[in-house]
């Protein structure tokens, strides 16, 4: 009977090692799909953007990491739902990709604002300029 629910134990937890880890290796896959979506994003849209758009690229260029890191979270936070992992794991990893989602959103929107500000000086600066003259 010993045999059995030793036997039985194993079993249970190379099962459970396996599901944790195929639950790694998919957010591990899907981190590597949304830094590499974010790379191929930013390529192309910089050529698009230019000299024509100016207060564009520099948001693009501005928040680079943060929707970077925006995308690797709301991508995370879609492979968690693929995953295995005991509830209370997968219930804590959402918590958190909430708390970051929260604060990234924050931050580009102050970031965004901050550029706004800097445009509109250089633009009320260079009418002073002509003003002068």
């Amino acid at each position: 009977m010993s045999e059995d629910l030793s036997d039985w134990l194993h079993l249970s937890a190379v099962a459970l090692a396996r599901s944790e880890v195929a639950g790694v290796v998919i957010l591990v896959a899907a981190a590597l799909i949304a830094l590499a979506a974010h790379a191929v994003a930013v390529r192309l849209l910089r050529p698009l953007l230019g000299e024509r758009h100016p207060y564009w690229s520099a948001l693009l260029r501005a928040t680079n990491g943060p929707s970077r890191l925006a995308l690797l979270v709301a991508a995370l936070a879609v492979a968690l739902q693929l995953t295995s992992f005991d509830p209370a794991i997968s219930d804590a990893l959402t918590k958190i990709l909430t708390v970051l989602t929260i604060a990234l959103i924050g931050w580009i929107a102050i970031t965004a604002g901050r550029l706004a500000g800097q445009l509109y000086l250089v633009r009320a600066r260079g009418d002073d300029v002509l003003l002068a003259r």
